[in-house]
């Protein structure tokens, strides 16, 4: 004797429509969600390069003042041996020496860091022996154009929204489903020793429960939820955009002025040089002038590597750059 049967699920009008786009929404999130994982991706690579090169030219310009200081403690030198100069004026140059040094030391292991930070994140990533100083920056023209791109180019917004349409879709599939869908089939029964056979076919309909009712309520308020992520997200982007715009403009303007800066400590620091050389100008003045020098030095580096990271920024997160 044997009972067999095989039934399946009839699905109700609309319902495959509501499942085909549940499906679309979870793939195109899925595509939204790798571009965004690469446009991190690439700000991270911005960051670790120019983090990089900053740190190669800030060791460069500690090395240069390194030489400048101890080719004044030579000068200084024989200047004491030909009683030209004070036993205090070799004290004082060899200490401003001894900084310059220190801080040569410390920007040697930012070089290192930066290293070992990049190659962490991009190990095949092939760095060259002498790759060139960060360029000078040029803001673009089109910066409004770009701040507007930020937000119509985004992937994350993007992302959002297929997340947010599903969740809508799998609401009303929710809500669907509160009718069941039949049940069709085919039944085989033998008994009695194979004296009683039969074939049939079997309809039946599952009754519903409140069980499927709280399921869509849990469902539409998810989608609720993932409407509000949108808003929020979208939010996110235009702060983003705007703040991208707004420090493209204030670094390239610092950078200008820090530009400046570097060009009037130059001829000051020059001139000082060739007074103290014939004793028309003090050592200390000298110094402090030197100082002051490797400084705006400093300071246009960073200025410079600050506003090239800015306007790149811009770019990439407007999609301009390093998108394919």
């Amino acid at each position: 004797e044997y009972d067999a049967g095989l039934s399946r699920g009839l699905r109700l009008p609309g319902k495959t429509e509501i499942d085909q786009r549940i499906g679309r929404y979870g793939v195109s999130a899925a595509e939204n969600a790798a571009e965004d994982a690469r446009h991190q991706a690439a700000l991270r690579l911005l960051d670790a390069w120019l983090g990089w090169l900053s740190a190669r030219e800030t060791a460069a310009i500690h090395g240069e003042q390194v030489a400048t200081f101890e080719r004044e403690v030579s000068a200084v030198e024989r200047r004491l041996a030909v009683n030209d100069a004070a036993a205090i004026d070799v004290d004082m140059t060899r200490a401003a020496l001894a900084e310059a040094q220190a801080a040569g030391a410390r920007s040697s292991g930012a070089v290192l860091r930066t290293t070992a930070s990049l190659m962490a994140w991009f190990p095949e990533l092939a760095l060259p022996e002498n790759p060139m100083l960060i360029s000078l920056p040029t803001l673009p023209d089109d910066l409004d154009a770009l701040r507007q791109a930020v937000v119509s180019n985004s992937h994350e917004i993007r992302y959002i929204e297929d997340v947010a349409r599903r969740a809508d879709a799998v609401a009303q599939r929710a809500k669907a489903d509160e009718m069941p869908d039949p049940q069709m089939g085919f039944r085989l029964f033998s008994e009695r020793g194979g004296d009683e056979t039969g074939l049939g076919v079997t309809f039946s309909i599952p009754i519903g429960g409140e069980a499927r009712s709280a399921m869509t309520h849990e469902r539409y308020a998810a989608a609720a939820a993932a409407r509000q992520d949108v808003q929020r997200v979208r939010r996110t982007v235009l702060d983003t955009a705007e703040t991208d715009a707004i420090q493209a403009r204030s670094e390239h303007a610092a950078w200008l002025s820090a530009q400046s800066a570097v060009a009037d400590s130059t001829r000051v620091v020059q001139r000082l040089r060739e007074g103290y050389a014939i004793g028309a100008s003090s050592l200390t003045d000298l110094l402090t002038a030197e100082r002051r020098h490797l400084d705006s030095r400093l300071m246009e580096a960073r200025a410079r590597t600050q506003a090239t990271f800015a306007i790149l920024k811009l770019k990439i997160d407007a999609h301009e750059m390093w998108i394919d």
